[in-house]
Parts: C-alpha cells; structure tokens; sequence
C-alpha cells in the first residue's frame, strides 16, 4: 500500500502543478479503463500539503515521508487547541494531542496515508466549536476549509465529519 499511496500522492501533486484538471482521474493506471484514481481514496489534502516539499526537493519519496511525518505532527497540535478550548488545561490538552496523534489504529495503519491522515477533524471540530459559541461568520470561513480538506484527504472520515456535524447541528 507504501507504494500505491507513494504513486497517488506523486500523480496529484503533479496533476496540481500541471493544472490537469481534466486529466486528473485519468490516471496511469489500469489501462484502458477511464478515471482510475476514482478506485481509491483521493489525498488531495495531503498532496496540497506536500507541494512545497515536492517544489523543493522534486523527491516523491521524501514528500511522501514529510507528509507521512505531518500527519502525526497536525493531528496532535489540532487535538491539542481543541482540548484546550474545550477544558483550558494544558496538560491535560498536551495528553489528548499525544493520544490522538499516536493511537494505535494510527501505528497499526502506518502504510495507509489515507487512514493517517486524521489531521483535519480537530481543526474542523475546533471551528465548529467557536462558530457554536460565538455566531461569528468569520469561523465558518477556516471550518469549511478543514472540512473540505478533510472530506478531499480521506472520504471515509469526511463521511463521518459530516455525519457527525449533522448530529451537532440537530442537538445543539
């Protein structure tokens, strides 16, 4: 699976630099058949975050390892400012960021970087939040954008996001 997300992750970010936007799911794979990249989970958000170490270093491999690497390291720091809104204990918000970023479901799906990539939710649920508590329009501009990112990085979790917003929206 290292390799086909290695692949995937390769074939995204050039398709972004390229501006293949009809191209995109048409990917070189399972010749003849048409949008192949459709068969499996797009990670557009983790090829939008590798860009600038793919423009630097131009190594689908190491882009692949940084953001491999940023999972873990986005996934606790989002954790952590959640838990700090929602508790104001730091320590308390640091064991949270830590346990979310290195579950055991996170080690024992290490070759899946879809399934990784957990790193929006918190952002997502964080600006819920502040949308909830204050009714600022201005949060519902970041919220959106870690959705999106959620729901273009992983569909299984972007279907759960949403299904969890609808139940917070039906209950608050």
């Amino acid at each position: 699976d290292t390799l086909l997300f290695l692949w995937q992750l390769h074939h995204e970010i050039r398709s972004i630099l390229n501006l293949d936007v009809s191209g995109f799911f048409n990917a070189n794979i399972f010749h003849p058949y048409k949008l192949t990249l459709a068969y499996n989970d797009l990670i557009l958000g983790d090829a939008l975050l590798g860009l600038p170490v793919f423009l630097l270093t131009g190594s689908p491999v190491l882009t692949y390892n940084v953001v491999l690497l940023l999972t873990f390291v986005l996934s606790g720091t989002g954790m952590y400012r959640l838990a700090l809104h929602l508790c104001h204990h730091r320590p308390a918000a640091f064991l949270a960021g830590m346990a979310f970023a290195f579950l055991p479901f996170h080690v024992a799906h290490m070759v899946h970087l879809n399934i990784q990539s957990t790193q929006w939710i918190p952002f997502t649920l964080l600006y819920l939040h502040r949308l909830y508590e204050s009714g600022r329009l201005r949060f519902l501009i970041p919220f959106s954008i870690y959705l999106a990112l959620q729901a273009v990085t992983c569909g299984y979790y972007g279907i759960f996001l949403f299904l969890f917003i609808g139940v917070f929206v039906l209950l608050v």
